[in-house]
Formats: C-alpha cells, sequence, structure tokens
C-alpha cells in the first residue's frame, strides 16, 4: 500500500471494482479512509466487505440466490458512494477552491438547516414583498431586502454543498419547490 499515491487511490479503487476484484477494493478503500482516522468509516467498509463475504459463501456453497445480482451491484454502489465520501472528507481541509471553502463556512454554521433557512427565508420575504413595503422608509425597504438576498445566498451555499442530504432537507426543499409565495426565480436558483 505504501507505493500508491494517495491521489491515485480513487481511480485504483474503481479499476478493481470495474475487473470485479471486490476484496482488492475493500483493502485498499481501508487504507484510504485510513488518512482520515474515522472509526465510523471503516466500521461501514468492514460491514460492506462482510455483507460481500456472506455473498460469496452462498454462492459457493451453492445456494440458489436470485438477488445476488442486485446484491452485488448494491455493494458496488456503495463502494462508490464511500470513496466519493471519503475523497470528500480528504479534500476539505485542504482544498483553497471556493466549493471546499464555502463546504468550511456552511459546516461552521452548525444550527442552520435548509429547513431554518428557508423558514427565515419566506419570513423575509414576505417582509419584503411590496404590500409590507408601502409603509417602509428607504433604509427600511433596503434592510429588508439585504435580508432576503443574503438569505437566498446562504440557502444556495446550504445546498450546493449539502452531502449527504437528509429526509429533513429532502422535505424542505420539496415544500419551497411546491410553495406558491416563493419566487420563481427562487426555485431557479435552488436547482
Amino acid at each position: 500500500m505504501a507505493s500508491i499515491h494517495i491521489n491515485d487511490i480513487p481511480s485504483k479503487v474503481e479499476h478493481y471494482v470495474s475487473r470485479h476484484r471486490l476484496r482488492d477494493a475493500f483493502k485498499l478503500l481501508r487504507h484510504y479512509s485510513s488518512h482520515l482516522g474515522d472509526w465510523r468509516i471503516t466500521d461501514e467498509i468492514d460491514r460492506m466487505e462482510e455483507s460481500y463475504s456472506m455473498m460469496l459463501r452462498y454462492a459457493t456453497q451453492g445456494a440458489v440466490d436470485p438477488e445476488r445480482d442486485e446484491m452485488y451491484s448494491s455493494i458496488v454502489r456503495k463502494i462508490y458512494a464511500m470513496l466519493d465520501r471519503i475523497s470528500r472528507q480528504i479534500s476539505k481541509p485542504k482544498s483553497s477552491n471556493m466549493y471546499f471553502s464555502t463546504v468550511r463556512y456552511e459546516e461552521m454554521q452548525a444550527g442552520d438547516t435548509v429547513g431554518s433557512l428557508m423558514k427565515n427565508y419566506k419570513t423575509a420575504s414576505n417582509e419584503a414583498s411590496p404590500y409590507n413595503m408601502i409603509n417602509a422608509s428607504s433604509a427600511q425597504m433596503s434592510e429588508r431586502m439585504m435580508a432576503k438576498e443574503d438569505l437566498e445566498k446562504r440557502i444556495f451555499n446550504k445546498v450546493w454543498t449539502l452531502y449527504p442530504v437528509s429526509s429533513d432537507d429532502d422535505a424542505a426543499l420539496r415544500e419551497a419547490f411546491e410553495s406558491p409565495v416563493l419566487p420563481d426565480y427562487f426555485k431557479d436558483m435552488l436547482i
């Protein structure tokens, strides 16, 4: 393992998977995850490999398993998902590109969820509506529009860097798309 550079590991794992050499892929994936020192990731890799071992054991015993192909495909999908997850975690602390800078910023905003930001946006959008701006001073109007625009940027960044998407996040996004009060340009931005 020492002879493989960390940047070459993802392509090597993909090579092993494409050649149906999942044992080698698991070994390399475990080595790749060791750079993170996260026992939860190692535990997930162990569970995937255990599922693969059980599938092979049943196959060598001659057991008929009509779901074998689906199980194999599921394991391969999990390997690719884990590879992406590890690559993302390894790249995050040292990358200077805008995406990872935004990821780091969003992670510091621990209390903000897609749902809470959407709730704040609906309030800000309502306050910036023409009806509610009628009696506002120009300073209040400017402040309300800035608050709305700031929330649009925050929501965009949150959605852009969201990984993985939770069921609560998914529900908040679906609700936003179905909302008749949110502007179309905002929905376009979310897409």
